[in-house]
């Protein structure tokens, strides 16, 4: 019965949430500021010039309009990516970044960062898989 006690504290000290990113998959880049980087789905790029981290958690939404000539849209359409951005010793924050919606771009102090593109452009109807998309960001200097 004791042993059962001892163990509940270590129960709820696993289940606490924290603000620390969940450092999961490969640092797949590690631009300098204002150079443009590709991430897939689930990878990071490590900033240093910036001390950030970034990773390309999902896509959200893409209800951007298919190229193939015989669909007819009324607007763009747009790209929703959800991303998490973490000072290398700080709390992450989550953050949604869109292709022709607002914001595009995130202000993290004395650096910005900002979805550029989200590929594949859709060519019909069919859904893209997760594991085709790559997104597209920088992080500039504010100054």
């Amino acid at each position: 019965m004791r042993a059962k006690w001892l163990l509940l504290p270590a129960l709820v000290m696993g289940c606490a949430s924290t603000t620390e990113p969940v450092l999961t998959g490969a640092f797949a880049a590690a631009p300098g500021l204002g150079q443009p980087f590709a991430l897939k789905v689930g990878e990071w790029a490590r900033i240093d010039e910036a001390d950030l981290l970034v990773r390309f958690v999902e896509v959200v939404s893409d209800s951007r309009c298919p190229s193939n000539a015989l669909i007819l849209c009324l607007w763009e359409g747009d790209g929703a990516v959800l991303v998490e951005i973490a000072p290398q010793d700080g709390d992450a924050l989550l953050d949604t970044l869109h292709t022709a919606l607002d914001p595009k771009a995130v202000d993290l102090g004395a650096v910005t960062l900002e979805l550029r593109r989200l590929d594949p452009y859709p060519w019909d109807v069919t859904p893209i898989p997760v594991e085709d998309y790559l997104a597209t960001f920088v992080v500039e200097s504010r100054s």
